[in-house]
């Protein structure tokens, strides 16, 4: 999984990034904060695009690395794929714009 550095988008960091509870908490506050300003900016009536492109590019703005429209396999008891679920991914997070 490639993941983009804050200070430099060209440069990979290392995967694995590693978060207390703490930290996770406050990115999680930081990304809902971001959402809502960007909602309340755009109302509704947009595309689902429209919004997670909209978020990608205030997130990237605040410095959050993430990758967009990441593949997260879906699999059942067995382990048989089902198929994947894309959606924004940050180090800790999974952000569904449904």
């Amino acid at each position: 999984m490639k993941k983009i550095s804050k200070a430099n988008p060209d440069q990979e960091i290392e995967k694995g990034v590693q978060m207390d509870d703490d930290e996770i908490l406050k990115l999680c506050d930081q990304i809902r904060k971001i959402s809502l300003a960007l909602h309340g900016y755009l109302r509704h009536g947009h595309l689902e695009k429209v919004y997670e492109n909209g978020l990608a590019h205030r997130l990237r703005k605040a410095g959050i690395v993430f990758e967009q429209q990441f593949p997260l396999k879906v699999c059942d008891e067995d382990g048989t794929t089902l198929g994947e679920y894309t959606r924004i991914f940050s180090s800790k997070t999974v952000l569904s714009l449904n």
